[in-house]
């Protein structure tokens, strides 16, 4: 099942997320007209999710998989316009899909 979240729980809902998964292997998947559909990074630790509203952005922290940043690596997601939940039967978020206006759809897989 896919729920859109709604803009005015995105804060919460990405620091619950960010919490529940914190630590633990995920994937990040872009999908975007000018680069195509790549897999930027798999099973490396989420660190965490940092929504920066304000400046319309969404920041998505991992560990370094080669070890050399011990401040983990940052993906940003400007100007998102929907976040999407894909969960399973038992209401667990399997994948968060975040749209953007500038850059498509960013897939962080939770699985």
């Amino acid at each position: 099942m896919t729920i859109e979240v709604p803009r005015d729980q995105w804060s919460d809902y990405l620091e619950s997320i960010s919490a529940e998964y914190q630590g633990r292997p995920v994937t990040v998947h872009i999908e975007n007209p000018e680069v195509g559909n790549q897999v930027l990074v798999r099973g490396v630790p989420l660190i965490g999710i940092e929504p920066d509203l304000r400046q319309d952005t969404i920041i998505l922290i991992l560990a370094d998989p080669e070890g050399a940043d011990p401040e983990g690596i940052r993906h940003f997601i400007t100007a998102p316009t929907a976040i999407f939940a894909k969960q399973d039967d038992q209401g667990n978020t399997q994948v968060v899909d975040f749209q953007s206006q500038d850059e498509g759809k960013t897939l962080l897989s939770l699985l």
